[in-house]
């Protein structure tokens, strides 16, 4: 087993909390011990919480000894201070995969770079360089730990295209990352109920976190959706831009009756390119229309063979990468040039 397996081990866990992790990057973390046993795989999961670091440094603490389990139940900031307190060296030796370079600075969580190089690892092995990071490589370099960098870089590098888009980090300098979102069947119909429970849920996720929803006229006078997040934890419900040259819409339609919700009527789009995360949710038609202002294409695609409408338009994709979501699975898609 070479680097290269050790940092996929992270890349996948880390595309399970894609975007959930808004506005941070998503970042995946392995630990091997000296012996080469792998001791965790674990990934930044939500804005605020554990590093992928500090996370896989727990499970890694917590599989050598249980009792460090506990300290999952603790914020970053008490749980990194148990550990600087009582790891005892287990994790001497070791070798950390990360696919982001650590952190060096105190913010909402603390420095990833400080914590490894307290535990005393071997060696440090990053994807991909971090404009942010404030040197948290050269802090781990400075104190004898061996770091390497550029393991499955274009990897590392498009799992957090997201972040660096809406950061305004991309060669584009906009802070705006726009996401086409579709469901079909396994043989590509659209019409009728296609997606699954947990791929409902981890489509509310993001309506959770993002800034705006745009979906067309049709949808809105037709499928008369509600656009909540009712089934993720937060139960955000994002703002609505339904995209139409026809202004009048029934005001009982459901997506109106979400309490402090802004709903807009309009056939520009403009505005988009103004919010940092943008979700369309439509089918063909709408996909073909606006298919020049996303950046990525979600498709959660169900297992089965369905009769109905198909998907009715020819496009090119690269698969980034492959999800599965029980029933369904989540095919995350770039538009070929």
């Amino acid at each position: 087993m070479n680097d290269e397996f050790f940092m996929r081990l992270g890349l996948n866990e880390a595309w399970k909390y894609q975007l959930l992790t808004y506005p941070n990057p998503a970042v995946g973390c392995v630990v091997v011990a000296k012996n080469g046993e792998i001791l965790s795989v674990q990934a930044h999961q939500k804005a605020g919480t554990f590093h992928a670091e500090l996370r896989a440094i727990i499970s890694a603490l917590g599989k050598i000894n249980k009792n460090f389990n506990e300290l999952f139940k603790l914020d970053a900031h008490a749980a990194y201070e148990q550990i600087l307190k009582h790891h005892n060296n287990l994790l001497c030796g070791a070798k950390v995969y990360v696919s982001l370079e650590p952190c060096s600075h105190f913010g909402r969580t603390p420095p990833c770079a400080t914590l490894l190089k307290e535990l005393k690892i071997s060696q440090i092995i990053i994807g991909v360089m971090d404009k942010n990071s404030h040197g948290g490589a050269k802090m781990l370099a400075d104190a004898g730990i061996l770091v390497k960098s550029g393991i499955l870089k274009n990897e590392c590098a498009r799992l957090i295209e997201p972040f660096m888009l809406w950061s305004g980090l991309s060669h584009t300098n906009s802070k705006n990352f726009t996401l086409f979102k579709t469901a079909m069947s396994l043989n590509g119909v659209i019409s009728g109920k296609i997606s699954q429970d947990l791929a409902r849920a981890h489509c509310h996720q993001i309506r959770s976190l993002i800034d705006l929803i745009v979906i067309g006229g049709n949808t809105a006078r037709i499928d008369n959706p509600r656009l909540d997040a009712r089934f993720s934890n937060s139960k955000k419900a994002p703002d609505v831009l339904i995209y139409s040259q026809k202004q009048n819409f029934n005001p009982n339609l459901a997506l109106f009756k979400i309490p402090a919700r802004k709903v807009q009527i309009s056939a520009n789009l403009a505005q988009i390119k103004e919010k940092n995360f943008v979700m369309i949710e439509g089918v063909d038609n709408l996909l073909k229309a606006l298919k020049n202002d996303i950046h990525w294409l979600l498709i959660y695609q169900n297992k089965s063979f369905m009769q109905g409408n198909n998907f009715n338009l020819k496009l090119s994709l690269d698969i980034l990468h492959q999800s599965d979501l029980g029933d369904d699975c989540a095919l995350w898609c770039k538009i070929k040039n």
